[in-house]
């Protein structure tokens, strides 16, 4: 089970696995590298990516309506029924679904990591052009598939600090940023065709 907030993250996950076979971690950056090592018995295989969310997650305001958080939207539709000549009869909403939601935005830094330059630069400037071809994420809400869409980065920063990490051996780093347009949502299954009477009896007790 996942939150509403980590589940883009595991999405996120798959996405980049589609083009990555290396490791890819969901870590801070301060411990990732550490993670990564203890989680593969001192064997780790560079490059790995590692990402994590920032620590702010932003409503987005300029997208957020009143409708949207008291009314929500049906995002599973009725069964429709037909007759036994294809004729359509019904729609059973019984068995729609309705959700509230709010838009968020929650950003993620992405680390390259690599024991060689020219590698490690690679493996990032592959990434970023893919993920500018595959510019969103796939998460499941009861089963059912929601997808939404990341804005992504100006800026490669070169995060490399050698001296720091001179204990590992030289390790380059690579950082980018993307943005995740998602929504939080709380849904329940509506009914419009059954609205029973609950007649509340008050019980006397016998002297």
């Amino acid at each position: 089970m996942f939150s509403e907030f980590s589940k883009y993250g595991e999405a996120f996950k798959n996405l980049i696995s589609e083009v990555f076979n290396g490791s890819i971690i969901m870590e801070p950056v301060n411990t990732a590298f550490q993670y990564a090592t203890k989680n593969t018995d001192d064997n780790i295989k560079l490059p790995l990516i590692s990402f994590y969310p920032d620590n702010t997650i932003t409503l987005d305001k300029k997208n957020n309506a009143m409708p949207s958080y008291q009314e929500g939207m049906q995002f599973e539709n009725p069964m429709n029924i037909y007759n036994e000549d294809g004729s359509f009869k019904e729609s059973n909403n019984r068995l729609a679904k309705n959700a509230e939601f709010l838009y968020i935005i929650i950003g993620y830094q992405i680390d390259v990591w690599g024991t060689n330059r020219l590698d490690t630069e690679q493996v990032m400037q592959e990434l970023i052009f893919w993920l500018h071809q595959n510019q969103q994420v796939e998460t499941k809400y009861q089963n059912v598939p929601l997808v939404f869409t990341f804005e992504l980065g100006n800026n490669i920063i070169d995060n490399t600090d050698l001296v720091a990490y001179q204990n590992n051996g030289k390790l380059y780093r690579y950082t980018y940023n993307i943005a995740i347009h998602a929504a939080i949502l709380r849904s329940e299954n509506y009914f419009t065709v059954l609205h029973p009477n609950i007649t509340v009896e008050e019980l006397k007790t016998k002297n």
